[in-house]
């Protein structure tokens, strides 16, 4: 195909990994594990909308909290 398609990841294992990639600096697979059973099926939802709530998952402390966010590579980037 001359194009492809980025997608979210879709399955809760995809996002699991997808979080756990190493990506998201300080944020391995033990702690993506523990934000996909805290938010369930709208993890990607809420990290992408209202970051901050991830304070809520047990574990993260202010400054894993202060991290920027995780990166959305399948929504536009703002000018």
């Amino acid at each position: 195909p001359a194009t492809a398609a980025i997608r979210p990841p879709s399955s809760r294992d995809d996002v699991i990994r997808y979080l756990g990639s190493g990506l998201i600096r300080q944020l391995g697979p033990t702690l993506a594990q523990r934000i996909a059973d805290h938010f369930g099926d709208d993890t990607l939802d809420i990290l992408d909308a209202r970051p901050e709530r991830v304070r809520e998952v047990p574990g993260i402390g202010p400054q894993r909290a202060a991290n920027p966010g995780v990166p959305s590579p399948w929504t536009p980037a703002s000018s």
